[in-house]
C-alpha cells in the first residue's frame, strides 16, 4: 500500500512473482511492553463510630487489561485474502443437450488488480483498556450495608476501521477495501449505588442502580460492531455515545424462606411440615433506559460509500432528538437420613406480560425506516421436578 492509500500493492516476507518482500520477515511488528498492573487498597477508619455493626470501609483500584483476542480476528483476516487464499467463482450455461462446462480458465486474473483486500497497520497496537474504582461502604445494620461506587474506564488503541475505494479516494487496481488500525478511544464513568441484605431470618436482597456514560469513536469494546468511519480525515467526527450506552440501569433480586417447616414458626411438625415446609421464593427485577440509535443514509452513490456496497454514511441531527424474573421453588426430603429429595421449580420470566420492543429500523431511505422490527419473548413459565438420591 501506498502512503497515499492511491495504490494497491502485494507485499510477502520474501518477494515471490509480483509480490514485492517487505521490510521485515513479518508482517506485524509484536510488542513485548505489554504489562497489567493491577492495584488495590481497603482501609477502615479507626474509632467507634466506624466500628461494629456500623463498619465503614473504604475501597480503591487500578488495573490494566489488553485485549489481545481481536489479533485473532486480524490474523483470520489477513489470511483469507491474496494471495495467501483466491477464491474464484465462475457459472456457466449450455444448451440442454450439452453438459455445463467451465468457458473461462480460473487462472485468469487481471494482472495487476486485487478484488477484495483488507490492509493493516504494521505497527498495530494492541487495544487495552485503564479501569479505576473507588468507592464507600457503610454497615447500616449487622446484615445490611450500603455501597456507594465510582468507576472509571478509558479504551486506548481501539481498533478503527478506514474504508478506501476509487470513487471517494481515487484508488487504481483495487475494487475497494478496509483498512484497520488503531487510533479509536473510549471514555466510561459509572456512578453505582447499592443495597444489600445478607441471609438473615430466611431473607436476601440486593437492590443496585447505576448512573453511567460511555462514549467513543468505535465501540469495539463493550459489544459493539465494527463500523467503517465517515470521513477518514476525520476520525473524531465518529465521536459520541457508545452504542451500547445506558444511562439508567437497575437491578433488584430477592430470596425469601417461607417461615413453615421444620424449625420455623409455623408447621414445624407432622403433615403440614411435609406439605409446607421448605418453600423458597425468589425473583429478580431489571429496568434500564435504551441504548442509542444511529441513522445511516442509504445511497447507491458510489460518492456516499466509502466500500463499495457499505454505506458509512450517518444522517445529521436537526432539531430534538426526543422520541414523542420470579421463581418458586420447594425441596420435599425423603427417607430418615433425608438424603433423598424432591425438588420443585416454577419459573417465570417476563411476569407481568410486558412488551419489550427491539429491532428498530435506522437505515434512512429503507421501507421500513422508523418501524419496530421486532419484539422479546413474551411471559414464559418452566416447570421443573428433579430426584436426587
Amino acid at each position: 500500500m501506498s502512503p497515499d492509500f492511491s495504490q494497491v500493492q502485494c507485499v510477502t516476507p520474501v518477494a515471490t512473482g509480483s509480490c514485492a518482500g517487505g521490510p521485515t520477515a513479518s508482517l506485524f511488528h509484536g510488542h513485548y511492553n505489554n504489562w497489567a498492573p493491577r492495584v488495590g487498597i481497603a482501609w477502615q477508619p479507626p474509632g467507634k463510630f466506624f466500628s461494629g455493626n456500623h463498619r465503614m470501609t473504604l475501597r480503591a483500584g487500578f488495573s490494566m487489561f489488553y485485549v489481545e483476542s481481536y489479533l485473532n480476528t486480524l490474523a483470520s483476516a489477513m489470511a483469507n485474502q491474496p494471495p495467501f487464499a483466491t477464491a474464484n467463482t465462475l457459472s456457466a450455461q449450455a444448451a440442454t443437450t450439452v453438459p455445463l462446462s467451465f468457458l473461462t480458465n480460473l487462472s485468469t486474473a487481471l494482472p495487476g488488480t486485487v478484488d477484495q483486500y483488507r490492509g493493516r497497520k504494521s505497527s498495530y497496537q494492541v487495544p487495552y483498556a485503564m479501569i479505576w474504582n473507588a468507592g464507600i461502604e457503610y454497615n447500616l445494620t449487622k446484615s445490611t450495608f450500603l455501597e456507594a461506587m465510582y468507576t472509571g474506564t478509558r479504551g486506548i488503541h481501539l481498533d478503527e476501521l478506514l474504508g478506501f475505494s476509487a470513487t471517494t479516494n481515487a484508488t487504481t487496481n483495487a475494487a475497494g477495501f478496509t483498512y484497520d488500525t488503531t487510533g479509536a478511544f473510549s471514555n466510561l464513568h459509572a456512578l453505582q449505588v447499592r443495597l444489600q441484605k445478607r441471609m438473615t431470618r430466611g431473607l436476601m436482597f440486593m437492590a443496585r442502580y447505576t448512573f453511567s456514560k460511555s462514549l467513543d469513536d468505535a465501540s469495539t469494546i463493550g459489544g459493539g460492531s465494527q463500523t467503517v468511519i465517515q470521513n477518514n480525515l476525520d476520525p473524531r467526527g465518529d465521536y459520541g455515545l457508545s452504542s451500547f450506552n445506558m444511562t439508567h440501569q437497575f437491578l433488584a433480586n430477592f430470596s425469601y424462606q417461607l417461615p413453615f417447616g421444620e424449625r420455623q414458626r409455623f408447621a414445624a411438625k407432622g403433615w403440614e411440615k411435609n406439605v409446607f415446609g421448605a418453600w423458597r421464593m425468589n425473583g429478580s427485577f431489571t429496568a434500564h433506559s435504551g441504548a442509542p440509535y444511529t441513522v445511516r443514509v442509504f445511497s447507491a452513490n458510489p460518492a456516499c460509500q466509502n466500500v463499495p456496497g457499505t454505506n458509512s454514511e450517518r444522517a445529521n441531527q436537526s432539531g430534538s432528538v426526543s422520541l414523542s424474573n420470579p421463581g418458586l421453588s420447594k425441596t420435599i426430603p425423603f427417607g430418615r437420613d433425608g438424603l433423598r429429595r424432591l425438588d420443585f421449580t416454577w419459573n417465570t420470566t417476563n411476569l407481568l406480560n410486558h412488551p419489550n420492543y427491539t429491532g428498530l429500523s435506522t437505515v434512512l431511505g429503507s421501507r421500513t425506516f422508523g418501524e419496530i422490527t421486532s419484539v422479546a419473548d413474551m411471559r414464559t413459565m418452566q416447570f421443573t421436578t428433579r430426584f436426587n438420591f
